[in-house]
């Protein structure tokens, strides 16, 4: 399965357009109104739209962008397109791009095929060129409704089929509070079957999984990559007894190419991490250097040495093959780029048709979005893993899929966006004390929950209709991330990394320092993105999925019956303004990040420019005095306090500070007042 995202930057938005992707086909009637989602037919050639700038539906503004390029002029694209997408792009000549006729012929002799509705203000309006002997393509363009038009969203890339494009419409985006969530009237009441049903179901973890490897043919543990605390706990499984007796291979989410090192590891008489280490440095551009995964590896290792060849346990790599050796050039990559939950599946189906013999089962670990075994898109589309072309073959009774608590996520970046069902089964499990859990979806609360744990995919199904199982071991605020392996990075791999980043990114002048202090800000420490700033509170359900805006309507109406919090919180930046160390941030000798008043302050645009002028300034003529005066209203209800700052020199810095709150951080942050940089 890929995931593509709407990419905003001007490189790519320009490449989209003289080098643009294609259309697909499809046919009939409206096949789909949900009122979340509205999907139907067009099937019509763009030179066929009436000649006329027309943005009243998605396909005629489709239309109307593509004759746009005839004559193409820069300032009258960036006016077409979304405000997040104009935001973005920098000025540039009005005829800084030209058209060929031959590319102006191909798009206009290309079809509108189909179009897809969500919630009434965004649409993918799909495709279909076919240029002569070339195989037909597909290209999905997004648009935003803003001000009565629709306008242009960005492009995704080219797919080879009507089911492909329609699966990019609902994939490698992300939509605003999906799904749609109403405010609890009584949240006591509603929490309660949560909480009782952990009192009554929720089992010891071990024994749960124990009896998933017994009764499955194959059990999935649907995880989050580099989770130190889950990768531990499956070691202690392996390190069981009752594990070697029910499970005869594990299948695990790494470069199948490399399957001869794994069986070179677990045949040494003599443990040698050597060969582990190079399969996990195949492992992407940058290598997998975690050293729980190894670990858990060298657990299959030590069962191993107690039991005859024929009993011991298999490792077996399945995902798509990458073998660095052999790739010289970016196009030696696009020969091993597949359908990677197709490639898994059709690779344990293989070795489980090889192995006959074999009585026990199978364990299968893979990111959580490969594992899911029925989930479907709003707009109907199957969400085609690993886990459901497993079900398919084998029967969902042979396949437990089972999903690790943890944030909503995104299949790229290490995005994280908040909290599953908006805090509920953190709420829960606090509840229930947060032990240590497993529990059956198949029936209960939690089952029926409507699945929101990944931040890409508009998704219409139950938690328990993608997965059977749940793993909780406790709460994932500040989690640490994996260990790094030791000397994973040393300078016989280093040379390879510069390697593959000049192929695959063209990166030149490759910094090994600041590659490494990069490794070392995620690998055996928090992760920065699920602490609760980020994550937001575990009791935003009760409000509802316009949460945030609640809170901050109710803290804008306190801060005027009190306002001592946000003259409080106005004085924590000018004293951090007054404090810092200005003559340290001159001439950038320390990074911007590390200046007192981020996190508190928030500029219009350029914060380093800010931080800059305050060090130039303040360094010369510090501040002596800071008055925080009356409270006013701002015309979005937020509070604006009057300030004055007094400078040794007897220059005074007056105006008005606005600050906003901001319900992830529990923080009110100033915003723009104070943005002298910005000539103010």
């Amino acid at each position: 399965m890929r995931y593509f995202f709407n990419m905003v930057s001007t490189a790519f938005i320009f490449c989209m357009i003289i080098f643009p992707g294609t259309a697909p086909a499809a046919g009939g009637d409206t096949c789909l109104d949900s009122g979340e989602c509205v999907v139907y037919a067009v099937n019509k050639k763009v030179a066929d739209f009436p000649i006329g700038d027309n943005f009243s539906t998605p396909e005629a503004a489709n239309a109307t962008f593509i004759r746009m390029q005839e004559g193409f002029n820069y300032e009258s694209f960036r006016s077409v397109c979304a405000s997040d997408i104009r935001k973005s792009l920098s000025p540039m000549p009005p005829d800084s791009f030209k058209m060929s006729p031959g590319y102006i012929e191909k798009e206009l002799n290309s079809t509108i095929v189909e179009v897809e509705i969500f919630f009434k203000n965004h649409a993918c309006v799909i495709r279909k060129l076919h240029e002569k002997g070339k195989a037909e393509v597909f290209q999905v363009r997004n648009f935003e409704f803003e001000n009565g038009q629709w306008l242009n969203a960005g492009e995704s890339m080219a797919v080879k089929s009507i089911e492909e494009a329609r699966v990019t419409c609902v994939s490698g985006q992300v939509f605003p509070d999906f799904p749609s969530r109403p405010k609890i009237s009584d949240p006591v009441k509603y929490l309660g079957p949560y909480v009782d049903y952990l009192a009554a179901n929720g089992r010891n973890p071990e024994e749960f999984l124990m009896e998933r490897f017994r009764a499955k043919l194959i059990t999935i543990v649907g995880e989050v990559h580099h989770r130190k605390p889950y990768w531990e706990f499956l070691k202690s499984l392996v390190e069981k007894p009752e594990f070697i007796e029910r499970i005869g291979v594990v299948y695990l989410e790494l470069p199948s190419n490399d399957q001869f090192l794994a069986e070179k590891f677990l045949a040494s008489e003599k443990y040698d991490a050597a060969p582990a280490i190079d399969i996990l440095r195949d492992m992407m551009d940058d290598g997998w250097p975690d050293a729980q995964m190894l670990e858990f590896m060298a657990a299959v290792w030590r069962a191993n040495r107690k039991l005859p060849i024929e009993k011991r346990v298999r490792i077996v790599l399945v995902d798509m093959p990458r073998p660095w050796k052999e790739i010289k050039s970016a196009k030696d990559w696009t020969k091993y780029d597949c359908d990677r939950n197709l490639l898994m599946a059709e690779n344990i189906i293989a070795d489980i048709k090889n192995h006959p013999g074999e009585k026990r089962n199978c364990l299968f670990i893979t990111g959580s979005m490969h594992a899911a075994l029925n989930l479907a898109y709003i707009n109907g589309e199957e969400f085609k893993t690993a886990g459901f072309l497993l079900a398919k073959k084998f029967g969902r009774d042979s396949v437990s899929a089972i999903i690790e608590h943890g944030p909503v996520i995104a299949n790229f970046g290490g995005m994280v966006k908040g909290r599953v069902a908006l805090g509920l089964f953190d709420s829960a499990f606090a509840a229930a004390g947060n032990k240590k859990t497993a529990f059956s979806l198949d029936g209960g609360p939690f089952g029926e929950t409507q699945f929101d744990a990944f931040a890409e995919c508009l998704m219409v199904s139950r938690y328990r209709d993608g997965y059977d199982a749940y793993l909780f071991l406790g709460p994932y605020e500040y989690e640490t991330a994996s260990d790094p392996i030791k000397n994973f990075y040393d300078d016989g791999f280093m040379p390879e990394i510069a390697r593959r980043y000049e192929l695959m990114h063209g990166v030149k002048e490759f910094d090994k320092i600041r590659y490494i202090a990069n490794v070392k800000n995620f690998w055996g420490i928090p992760r920065e993105s699920w602490c609760p700033e980020k994550l937001g509170p575990i009791d935003a359900w009760k409000l509802g999925s316009g949460w945030k805006r609640e809170i901050i309507r109710q803290k804008y109406e306190k801060a005027f019956e009190n306002t001592s919090e946000v003259i409080v919180a106005a004085r924590e930046i000018f004293d951090a303004l007054r404090t810092a160390d200005h003559n340290s941030f001159k001439d950038d000798r320390r990074p911007w990040t590390e200046y007192p008043t981020v996190g508190k302050y928030r500029v219009g645009s350029g914060y380093d420019e800010f931080i800059k002028w305050c060090a130039r300034k303040f360094a010369k003529d510090p501040i002596i005095s800071a008055e925080a005066g009356n409270v006013t209203k701002g015309e979005n209800g937020q509070p604006v306090i009057f300030y004055k700052l007094t400078l040794k020199s007897g220059e005074i810095l007056s105006g008005s500070l606005p600050l906003e709150y901001d319900p992830l951080t529990a923080k009110w942050i100033g915003v723009r007042g104070l943005d002298w940089h910005a000539g103010k």
